[in-house]
């Protein structure tokens, strides 16, 4: 069957909301048989330890223990909800997680997801990672779903309150729930005498977009109607939807403000009020470019320590949140006017600058002087810097001089430093090239799983028979056979 791509109301809404529903077209026993596998994995006298080490939990083995759920992904609704967000190529990335909520449990703190427990990258306002939850059981807001803060994807500061004050995802058994990565979310309290399971998937863009890939009827920008009054957005929806479109030259401005009104707003303490003043000077050409420009330039002090849970990253809000707004639109503005004055902040005294600086490179489109201010950055003495850098390097989604950067991030004794350069590897491998292929060959042998992981997705990604040669002995020891259970036969 073919893949059910998203319409325009739903990727307008999704932008604002940070959250779009499908459901499924698979039975209603395959979401039973689930169920009962889920069951079977998480007992009854089941208690939940948060941050401890979770028993009965398979992580990232839950596909080879289950294998049926990789039918999941090749439903019409599920497939072309995630064509439509991250294009045809997507990912599924190695971390997998399943979540329980025991009969009575309550509610979880509002917290956005780290990336594999690293939480020092800068997070974009683009999708180029999402979290899709699976509810195999019907699930009412009574059972304790996850809860969502809407639009709260783009807000760094806690948006206060509880799970209580949260927009649950759950619906009928099979909803699958997909969500922008740093939507502000929580488990929320179940009420009832019935377990409630959820399976978290991440998934992840691996090309630049240069088309709409969902069904556009229309390609021009209009406030959904369901838009979050809380966080009031649209210059940057705007924006997102234009990148998604393809669209190279950012979102024109449309408010009436002048740009020392802009630039006023910019530095107040109102987040979404900021945002929004930043990409409108975005839009208003070169005189609003260099508006920001300065201001970032301007922009002191050091990187904040990581933090210990990540219901605490509202405290990375105090990195000049101005400096911050205004990089992340120079990196959607126009790359011949924002891509010198980024270029130049890469060698500010400022760690929170430079890091910032390195984030907006990646966002925009590059050129040699670009990408050279790029590798520089991920040589930075800060590993804030050179984890950003690393990862911008990734967003470009192709080589473009990178290599032997990332190839020195893949020898950093930091797991963080070394998985974002692993997963820039993956975007930027080319299909029947074999240039990459002893790097991500010696990936297989790090010792953290998801540099392993990404090693073996960059050679499945090449597809050479070379690259295949390298993969398959290591297939072979790392298969895991779903049919064998702990004290059943092992015959």
């Amino acid at each position: 069957m073919n893949p059910r791509l998203l319409t325009d109301a739903q990727m307008r809404s999704f932008l604002a909301n940070g959250v779009v529903n499908v459901q499924p077209a698979l039975p209603a026993s395959y979401h039973r048989a689930i169920y009962e596998a889920f069951d079977k994995i998480v007992p009854d006298d089941h208690v939940e330890h948060p941050g401890k080490a979770k028993p009965n939990n398979p992580g990232n083995n839950i596909i080879p223990l289950i294998p049926q759920l990789a039918e999941l992904f090749e439903d019409p609704a599920v497939k072309g909800a995630l064509i439509s967000l991250l294009g045809a190529d997507h990912m599924l990335d190695p971390h997998r997680a399943l979540h329980n909520n025991m009969p009575h449990d309550g509610p979880q703190p509002l917290h956005k997801d780290s990336l594999f427990a690293f939480k020092r990258h800068v997070r974009t306002h683009r999708p180029w990672t999402l979290l899709l939850f699976y509810y195999p059981q019907e699930t009412p807001p009574e059972r304790g779903p996850t809860g969502v803060i809407p639009g709260s994807q783009y807000a760094l500061r806690h948006p206060g309150g509880d799970a209580s004050s949260a927009f649950p995802l759950g619906g009928p058994a099979g909803t699958v729930a997909i969500g922008a990565f740093d939507v502000w979310h929580a488990r929320m309290r179940n009420f009832t005498n019935q377990k409630r399971f959820m399976l978290k998937f991440l998934m992840s863009r691996m090309t630049l977009p240069t088309a709409p890939s969902w069904d556009c009827a229309d390609d021009r920008w209009r406030d959904p109607e369901d838009a979050p009054q809380r966080y009031p957005l649209s210059p940057l929806w705007r924006g997102g939807w234009n990148w998604l479109a393809g669209k190279s030259m950012p979102a024109e401005a449309t408010g009436g403000e002048s740009l020392a009104e802009l630039e006023s707003r910019l530095e107040g303490d109102d987040e979404s009020v900021s945002l929004s003043a930043a990409y409108e000077l975005a839009g208003r050409g070169p005189a609003g470019i260099a508006r920001l420009g300065r201001r970032l330039l301007a922009g002191t002090g050091d990187n904040l320590p990581e933090d210990e849970t990540t219901a605490e990253l509202g405290g990375r809000y105090a990195e000049d949140p101005a400096a911050r707004a205004a990089a992340f639109c120079l990196g959607a503005s126009d790359p011949a006017a924002a891509g010198p004055i980024l270029a130049e902040a890469t060698r500010s005294s400022s760690g929170v600058v430079r890091k910032m600086a390195a984030f907006a490179l990646g966002e925009m489109r590059g050129d040699a002087a670009r990408d050279a201010a790029l590798v520089r950055a991920a040589g930075d003495s800060d590993p804030h810097v050179r984890i950003t850098a690393l990862a911008a390097m990734g967003r470009h989604c192709a080589a473009n001089g990178f290599v032997p950067a990332l190839r020195q991030g893949l020898a950093d004794p930091e797991d963080e430093i070394r998985v974002q350069s692993a997963l820039a590897f993956v975007r930027c491998a080319t299909p029947g090239d074999d240039s990459l292929v002893d790097i991500a060959q010696a990936q297989l042998r790090d010792s953290n799983r998801y540099v392993v992981a990404y090693g073996a997705e960059t050679l499945e990604r090449i597809g050479t028979p070379r690259a295949m040669r390298g993969l398959m002995p290591f297939l072979k020891t790392a298969r895991w056979c779903p049919f064998t259970k702990s004290g059943e036969s092992i015959y």
